[in-house]
C-alpha cells in the first residue's frame, strides 16, 4: 500500500499540464513592411500608397483574442510495391496552413474595422486583387505560456493573409459578446520551443 501511495504522490508531484487559456496572440506588421520594400523600390512605394488608402491597421489587443485553432502538418501514407512485398512511408501533404482566430469585439468596433482593413488589402475599390507582397497582413504569432506567464513555445505564421470572416449574428433575444471568427492562411510557420 505504501508503494502505491508513493507512486501516486510521485505522479502528482511531477505531473504538469498546459492549459488552453494560457496563450497570447499578436500581429507583427513590421515584417510586412520589410517584405514589400526588400523586393523592390516600386513595391515599397506601392505599399506606402496602399497604407494611405487602407489606413493603419486597427490594434488587436491580447484580450480581443478568445480562441486560436492551431494547424499542424499532415502526412499521408505512400505505398511502393516491391515484388511480393510493399514498402510504405509517410509523405507530407502540404498546401500551406489555414487557421482560425476568434476575436471578441469591443465597444468601438475594432474587430469589424480590422476585418474591413484586411479585405481592403486584398481587393481594391475597383475589385482588382492586390499584389501578393501587398496583401499580407504581417506575421501572426501565438505564444503558449506557463503558469508564470513565461513563453514556453511559440508559432510564428509568416507573411499571413486574410481568407474570410464567418457571418456574425446580431440578435435582440440575447445579450452576449460579439465574436468574429477569422480565417487566415500562411505558407510558412516557425516553431521555437524552450531553450
Amino acid at each position: 500500500m505504501t508503494q502505491v501511495n508513493d507512486s501516486i504522490r510521485s505522479f502528482f508531484g511531477t505531473k504538469s499540464i498546459q492549459k488552453t487559456d494560457q496563450f497570447l496572440f499578436s500581429i507583427d506588421q513590421t515584417a510586412n513592411l520589410s517584405l514589400a520594400t526588400n523586393k523592390n523600390k516600386r513595391l515599397g512605394s506601392m505599399k506606402i500608397a496602399l497604407d494611405k488608402r487602407t489606413g493603419p491597421q486597427p490594434v488587436i489587443e491580447n484580450w480581443h483574442t478568445r480562441n486560436f485553432v492551431l494547424p499542424n502538418l499532415n502526412f499521408q501514407r505512400e505505398i511502393f510495391p516491391r515484388g511480393n512485398f510493399t514498402k510504405s512511408f509517410p509523405s507530407m501533404k502540404y498546401e500551406g496552413f489555414t487557421f482560425t482566430v476568434t476575436l471578441e469585439d469591443d465597444s468601438v468596433g475594432t474587430i469589424p474595422n480590422f476585418v474591413n482593413w484586411c479585405q481592403r488589402r486584398t481587393v481594391d475599390e475597383s475589385g482588382f486583387h492586390m499584389f501578393e507582397s501587398l496583401n499580407r497582413i504581417g506575421n501572426l504569432r501565438l505564444d503558449a505560456l506557463d503558469e508564470f506567464n513565461e513563453v514556453i513555445y511559440k508559432f510564428v505564421f509568416e507573411e499571413a493573409y486574410y481568407i474570410e470572416a464567418t457571418p456574425v449574428s446580431f440578435d435582440y433575444s440575447q445579450s452576449t459578446q460579439t465574436l468574429w471568427t477569422i480565417t487566415f492562411a500562411s505558407d510558412f510557420v516557425k516553431f521555437s520551443g524552450q531553450k
